[in-house]
């Protein structure tokens, strides 16, 4: 399966599909800090960078 590339994180939530995109660190192999940092570099609004880093698996897992 193709990775997206370096920013592609930016026009999904540009676009307003945040809704569509969560969090991935590549954990073991990449430390999460750095992966949670690069998310929070792209200054993304807050809720759209909420529904990323945990909010949109919480509705997909009915939490």
């Amino acid at each position: 399966m193709p990775r997206a590339g370096r920013g592609a994180a930016r026009p999904a939530g540009a676009a307003g599909g945040a809704d569509r995109v969560v969090f991935g660190s590549n954990a073991p192999t990449a430390h999460p800090d750095l992966a949670v940092e690069s998310i929070a570099r792209l200054g993304l609004p807050q809720d759209q960078f909420d529904l990323i880093m945990g909010g949109n698996l919480a509705r997909i897992y009915g939490l």
